[in-house]
């Protein structure tokens, strides 16, 4: 990334979150078939491990720490942590837009660190449903996290 530009996230508090995110996060390529960018056979390029939300794994990397990663989405984002599910879409329209993909990095981190669960189709019906189906509940905002108590402090 530019270093101008890291040096501008570092700035504010949702620019911190986002930067700690990106940092300590590996992600696999999108399996939604939709996207213009996406790799031919994106199953085969999943992190191993970490955790599955519907359009692609995430996996936590290079040290994420759990105090650390509270501290920041209390300081940039604290109503995550008030014990409601909160959707990727919620998410990823906070201030303007921090985006969908960061959404589902943010939500995959904290589920991996045990801030929150990650909830999904998957997690929710299992293999009850065809694949097709959960990914259209996953376009429709059904990849949340819960807190199971309010954090904060």
């Amino acid at each position: 990334m530019d270093k101008e530009w890291r040096e501008t996230m570092k700035k504010e508090p949702l620019g911190r979150l986002v930067l700690y995110v990106t940092d300590h996060t590996l992600r696999g390529a999108c399996l939604c078939g939709k996207c213009i960018d996406a790799q031919d056979n994106p199953q085969d390029h999943q992190p191993d491990g970490g955790v599955d939300l519907t359009f692609f794994r995430v996996k936590e990397t290079n040290g994420a720490d759990a105090d650390k990663f509270k501290a920041l989405v209390l300081e940039a984002t604290p109503q995550l942590l008030d014990g409601a599910e909160h959707s990727y879409i919620e998410i990823g329209a906070t201030d303007g837009g921090i985006g969908q993909d960061f959404a589902l990095r943010l939500i995959g981190l904290g589920h991996q660190l045990g801030l929150w669960q990650a909830l999904t189709p998957s997690t929710l019906f299992g293999d009850k449903l065809p694949a097709d189906t959960l990914m259209k509940m996953a376009g429709m905002g059904l990849v949340t996290l819960k807190v199971g108590e309010p954090c904060h402090s």
